[in-house]
């Protein structure tokens, strides 16, 4: 699994995560899974991303792309100027980019198509 903080792109994004019940478990929350920072919170994902779950572009995008930041990173930024420096321009439109496998990086032109080239992929 990779772990990654998720720099929400709207407060309201972050508030409709928390809402959903991210983090779903209360020993994850016990434990600081919410970063306490508004619009940052904490992931750790499987790499394999066949997932009834993913069902936009903007979502698949969201793993699939630098659209995450991995944690060593933030903590860097943290560490080094007490805050992480986001482009959020940059960030927005990571989450546009076309559909691409993540296994072999073949472009897709929906989500269904998308799905069923990743439980055929090779790789």
């Amino acid at each position: 699994m990779a772990c990654a903080t998720v720099l929400c792109s709207s407060r309201a994004s972050c508030d409709r995560h928390r809402a959903a019940g991210w983090p779903r478990s209360p020993r994850a929350r016990r434990a600081g899974a919410w970063s306490g920072h508004a619009g940052a919170h904490r992931a750790c994902a499987a790499q394999d991303f066949d997932s009834d779950r993913l069902k936009t572009k903007q979502h698949w995008n969201s793993f699939t792309t630098a659209f995450l930041l991995p944690l060593a990173a933030v903590r860097a930024d943290l560490l080094a100027h007490g805050r992480v420096g986001v482009d959020r321009a940059a960030a927005e439109a990571l989450l546009k980019v076309p559909l691409r496998c993540n296994r072999c990086g073949a472009a897709q032109a929906n989500m269904p198509k998308l799905k069923a080239h990743i439980s055929a992929c090779p790789r």
